[in-house]
């Protein structure tokens, strides 16, 4: 039974895959170790091809369980043809005890559905950045059409954290008040909740719905076998910070000098760092002059973005960072007072006012998670559960922006575009 709302796409497969398991390792070349993780991300089969992105859009059999056979012995009763009611007797007794054993497996089985059905699950939720909020209503709603009512079967306690020393605090609170599952969002919370779930020696699940690079979340052996008690849906925020370079490029081919405020290596934000060297090795195939901005906290941002002058620079961008994320304002508002494109990751971030950014549709990416937190729920193993990535990327560009900077995008720019941002009506 293929799993609801995923459609069946005509991919390549990988040898000894068949159209009914079209899982990660079906689809991702290598054997999905983390040493052939850049190839899985550029081998990947998607449905977003004007970028030159691939995605596995994965289905997976789903087993019905049904009733253990339970031994039996069956005695042959040896009696006389002169006493046929000791047959009748003995036949009547064995038909008695075959009633009352199914009729007690019966009530044991409705009990334990009743008392499954009857549960109430308590999920934690993490959320270290901004532009989150569509990808939480996307989960709790794909949960709520899967039977999850809330306040009924299910509870929330759903933490927005900017600060990151925030983070490992809350996640401690999340496994003593119980909970059933931590769903989380960016790299800082999922790893703060691996922590806290580690020191208690409880195997208490975690579903990530954002980070930039799942291998490098401690835990996560391998995209299609991830093989602890983490796995997910990945963002691509960091992998993507090539794609933004480029966007800025295609937008304004003169673009040479380019800004980009990042979470400082002291602070051990692994996707930031990553996302830093992806972008200088991009910077140097496109002949861009790269100029980083680190930031250690959330204040740090606003002492930067003034940094960031059009005199200087005639682009921006941003990586994989939660930190800049949760101050993304104070950049945009910089970038539209000095007429600099400001190319971002969310739709979210260009609803804020940002020129142009390509990233997932976190709605579909919260839909996604909650398919994934749902089989563990009923009893999957999250070790044995694929980590997807994004069945949708955007590409969204702001109109209203465009005018007040005075730029205008190219009808070539505008073929690639999913979603403009039209100027509001005053």
């Amino acid at each position: 039974m293929r799993a609801e709302g995923i459609e069946p796409s005509a991919f390549p497969l990988s040898e000894g895959c068949s159209t009914t398991e079209l899982s990660a390792h079906c689809l991702v070349s290598g054997d999905g170790n983390k040493n052939d993780h850049t190839s899985q991300h550029k081998s990947a089969s998607t449905n977003t091809g004007r970028f030159g992105g691939t995605m596995p859009i994965s289905s997976d059999t789903i087993h019905a369980s049904s009733w253990p056979n339970t031994p039996r012995t069956i005695q042959w009763v040896h009696y006389s043809p002169h006493e046929p009611h000791c047959m009748n007797w003995r036949w009547f007794l064995g038909i008695a005890m075959i009633v009352v054993a199914a009729v007690a497996g019966f009530m044991y089985f409705s009990q334990s559905k009743s008392a499954e059905s009857a549960k109430t699950y308590r999920i934690g939720v993490l959320v270290r950045g901004s532009g989150y909020d569509a990808a939480v209503a996307g989960f709790k709603k794909r949960l709520g059409e899967l039977g999850y009512q809330e306040g009924t079967n299910v509870t929330y306690d759903i933490q927005f954290i900017s600060d990151k020393d925030q983070l490992p605090v809350v996640s401690r609170k999340f496994v003593q008040d119980g909970v059933d599952l931590i769903h989380t969002y960016s790299t800082p919370a999922t790893e703060a909740a691996i922590t806290a779930v580690q020191a208690s020696g409880r195997p208490i699940p975690i579903v990530f719905g954002s980070v930039g690079d799942p291998l490098l979340i401690p835990g996560v052996r391998s995209i299609s076998h991830p093989g602890g008690n983490v796995t997910g849906v990945a963002s691509l925020s960091t992998d993507l910070t090539s794609q933004r370079l480029q966007l800025l490029k295609e937008f304004d081919p003169s673009i040479k000098r380019v800004a980009m405020p990042h979470t400082a290596p002291e602070a051990g934000d692994v996707a930031a760092d990553k996302s830093v060297e992806i972008a200088k090795d991009t910077a140097e195939n496109l002949g861009i002059e790269l100029t980083l901005f680190p930031v250690k906290t959330k204040d740090d941002n606003a002492l930067v973005a003034v940094q960031i002058l059009g005199k200087d620079f005639d682009g921006m961008i941003v990586g994989g960072d939660s930190l800049v994320w949760g101050s993304i304002d104070v950049y945009i508002k910089q970038a539209i007072q000095e007429k600099i494109p400001f190319s971002v990751f969310s739709r979210s971030q260009v609803e804020a006012g940002a020129l142009f950014g390509l990233g997932p549709d976190y709605a579909v990416s919260g839909r996604q998670s909650a398919d994934i937190a749902n089989k563990i729920l009923r009893g999957g193993n999250p070790g044995d559960i694929p980590v997807q990535i994004p069945e949708k990327l955007v590409l969204v560009v702001n109109e209203e922006t465009a005018q007040a900077m005075g730029v205008k995008f190219s009808e070539a720019f505008l073929k690639k575009v999913d979603v403009i941002i039209e100027k509001q009506a005053q």
